[in-house]
């Protein structure tokens, strides 16, 4: 492994963390969940950029860190689908399928988002259903509390990844990262 490429890796997992405290949106979510600053989309950038090995280790170091510094952990089962398995899930950016494809990094972090979305709805499910309305599937109830946070924080990063002068930024780190 090449140190300027792991130093990029422990670059994205410092900055998505740090992003993911500042909450452009939580006050609706008391279970926990917010819309952060592109948090969730930095960490598919090691993946993206140069494979699915360090995607793959970048994605679980994040899901160990933010797991660690996790303020409402009531269970290790929880904590694991909530941080590890959800976050890894952003590792599939470094497939050959994304990376050869014209918009695979969108396409990638959206597949991310969306395996987010279900391992925090299955934790939700299985740990969180007694604060589930009286009358409300806690499934339901799990996926429509996840998603209403996940889908708002993906489009608004949707959007400003494909302003053209930031798409035109993410090209060039891209192939500056792939000359080291």
């Amino acid at each position: 492994m090449n140190i300027k490429k792991i130093s990029f890796s422990a670059l994205c997992i410092a900055l998505a963390f740090v992003l993911s405290k500042i909450k452009l949106l939580e006050f609706f979510f008391p279970l926990g969940g917010s819309i952060t600053l592109f948090s969730m989309f930095l960490i598919t950038l090691p993946g993206y950029f140069l494979g699915f090995k360090y995607g793959v280790l970048s994605t679980i170091g994040l899901g160990i860190i933010k797991f660690s510094f996790a303020g409402n952990l009531y269970n290790i089962w929880q904590g694991i689908l909530d941080y590890i398995i959800a976050y890894t899930l952003f590792s599939v950016s470094g497939l050959k399928i994304f990376t050869k494809m014209k918009r695979g990094l969108e396409c990638s972090y959206i597949l991310g988002v969306i395996g987010r979305i279900i391992f925090c709805s299955l934790s939700g499910f299985i740990f969180f259903k007694e604060y589930t309305p009286d009358g409300i599937n806690p499934l339901i109830y799990a996926i429509t509390y996840n998603s209403s946070y996940m889908l708002v924080e993906m489009v608004i990063t949707l959007i400003v990844i494909n302003i053209p002068y930031v798409r035109k930024g993410i090209i060039s780190l891209k192939q500056k990262v792939l000359s080291w």
